[in-house]
C-alpha cells in the first residue's frame, strides 16, 4: 500500500483499499517528535479545570477528562502547562490565605486535645471494654 491510500478492513475480514484523507500525516510524519504549542491564554474551560480541582482535590485526570469529555492525555497537556500552573498557584494562594490555615490547623489541634481528653477519661474507667482499648491503640 502506497502513502496516499490507506486500507479498511471490515468485521468480516473483507478489506476496502481507500484514498488517504487528505490532510493526515503520512506513518512518517506521525512518528517525528514535534513541540507543543504552550499555552498562552487560559479559557474559561481551563477556568473551570482550576475550580473543579480546588473543590474535588481527590480528583485524577480521568476524573476531570470525564467531565470534560477529553482524554486524560488533554488534561495532562492543560494541567502541565506553565500558564495553567501560575493560574493554579495564585488561585491555591487566594484560597489558602495564610490566617484561614492558621485558624483551620489551630481548631484541629483543639479538637484533637479534647478527643484525646475524653479517651483518656474513658480508658481510666476500670470497666472499659477491652474493645475501646485495642481500637484506641
Amino acid at each position: 500500500m502506497n502513502e496516499t491510500e490507506r486500507t479498511i478492513v471490515l468485521p468480516d475480514g473483507t478489506v476496502i483499499p481507500g484514498p488517504r484523507p487528505v490532510g493526515r500525516p503520512t506513518t512518517d510524519e506521525r512518528f517525528v517528535p514535534t513541540k507543543a504549542r504552550p499555552i498562552k491564554d487560559l479559557k474559561w474551560t481551563h477556568e473551570l479545570a482550576i475550580d473543579l480541582m480546588l473543590e474535588h482535590p481527590d480528583w485524577g485526570q480521568a476524573e476531570l477528562g470525564e467531565y470534560f469529555g477529553h482524554t486524560q492525555t488533554w488534561i495532562c497537556m492543560i494541567v502541565g502547562s506553565d500558564a495553567f500552573q501560575a493560574k493554579l498557584a495564585e488561585r491555591r494562594a487566594e484560597i489558602l490565605n495564610p490566617e484561614v490555615v492558621a485558624e483551620i490547623e489551630e481548631r484541629f489541634r483543639a479538637l484533637a486535645n479534647h478527643s484525646i481528653a475524653r479517651l483518656h477519661k474513658k480508658l481510666e474507667n476500670p470497666n472499659a471494654s477491652d474493645n475501646l482499648v485495642l481500637m484506641s491503640v
